[in-house]
């Protein structure tokens, strides 16, 4: 099982991988703006990571209400999400509502 865990990147390629984790970070980048956040541009990360600029006053609202279920961090100023290749429709709108929410 782990030779086919190991094998699983080379078969799924990782440009694919990037390619697919580029979406979603992109739709969250589009939802974040879209609430008044400021992600970072697309031009200024990598498809896997986003980093979305959180004002002081909702960090810990967004980071307490994340606790339901999403996993990302603070880093300095920023809210970073990292989405894995099973993060599907449902992740995200549970996502975007945390982030709704602690407003």
């Amino acid at each position: 099982m782990a030779v086919a865990a190991l094998r699983q990147p080379t078969t799924w390629r990782v440009d694919n991988v990037a390619a697919a984790l580029e979406q979603v970070t992109g739709q969250l980048a589009v939802a974040a703006a879209n609430l008044s956040l400021t992600p970072l541009p697309a031009d200024q990360r990598g498809p896997h990571m986003l980093g979305i600029a959180l004002p002081p006053e909702v960090r810990t609202p967004v980071l307490t209400r994340l606790a339901d279920g999403c996993f990302a961090a603070i880093r300095g100023a920023s809210l970073r999400i990292s989405p894995h290749l099973h993060t599907d429709r449902a992740d995200i709108d549970t996502f975007l509502a945390a982030l709704a929410d602690a407003q």
